[in-house]
């Protein structure tokens, strides 16, 4: 398959290749066949086309105008039909493309993307596979899309401090509710229709349905035993606990 080696691009679930370089700024499609086949999807003589990402269906991709001072890059939707929509333009003379992870992800049809906000901040939107968009992020400067799943849940990361560098993450559902999870750490996956993040060599799951209610089933304390229970809020809000202590042969004491 012919390809620009400095573009990124994406397969689909039924083994076709989404990718740049069949034609002058163009994104293309190869199909295995049999006979395997290389169509030119969308090409455009002055605005060149770099970094697809694919459902399946729809394409999302990087679009730069040259022609303008400084480049135009606009972030675009092209649907199954071919038709395609802007969804994002940012005039960037300097700093990191617009690419798959951050500035835009796509799943089933839901597609979140980085779109200019007040103040020359970056905000995260969603668009629901019905056209319909809303804003998930309002606040930070900068807003980085993390993950995206096949039914519209977007988590994201929003910088709260450049020195030293620290995120806040928070996951958007498609009911409008945002989780706040606190500080950001680690590499968040999608498994299996949860969400995890793979931090200092493990593995962690992010429970925003967490049960509000723990048994603790062991617990002594005596000559040689002491039991401590260590609870914490990474939240900025506070959270009413009560713990109660089930003491054998004994009332229970809260």
């Amino acid at each position: 398959v012919p390809h620009n080696s400095n573009t990124i691009g994406d397969v689909t679930a039924d083994g076709r290749v989404i990718f740049v370089g069949c034609a002058s700024g163009a994104i293309c499609e190869y199909a295995p066949g049999p006979p395997p086949t290389i169509t030119p999807l969308s090409s455009h003589p002055t605005q060149p086309s770099l970094y697809p990402a694919t459902d399946g269906v729809n394409i999302v991709f990087q679009r730069t105008d040259q022609t303008t001072s400084p480049p135009q890059v606009s972030i675009v939707l092209r649907a199954g039909d071919g038709t395609e929509t802007v969804l994002a333009t940012h005039n960037r003379l300097f700093g990191a493309p617009l690419s798959p992870g951050p500035s835009y992800r796509i799943a089933n049809g839901w597609i979140a993307f980085a779109r200019p906000g007040s103040g020359g901040s970056t905000q995260v939107w969603l668009r629901a596979p019905d056209g319909t968009e809303r804003q998930l992020s309002s606040t930070g400067s900068v807003a980085e899309i993390k993950g995206i799943s096949e039914t519209g849940e977007v988590i994201f990361d929003i910088i709260q401090s450049s020195s030293p560098l620290t995120y806040r993450r928070y996951l958007a559902r498609p009911d409008g509710a945002i989780v706040d999870f606190g500080e950001a750490v680690g590499k968040v996956h999608l498994i299996d229709g949860a969400w995890y993040v793979a931090a200092a060599g493990q593995v962690l799951a992010l429970q925003p349905d967490a049960a509000t209610r723990s048994i603790l089933s062991e617990g002594a304390t005596g000559t040689f035993f002491s039991t401590d229970v260590a609870i914490l809020n990474p939240n900025d809000s506070a959270v009413p606990v009560t713990i109660r202590y089930l003491r054998e042969n004994a009332a229970a004491l809260e």
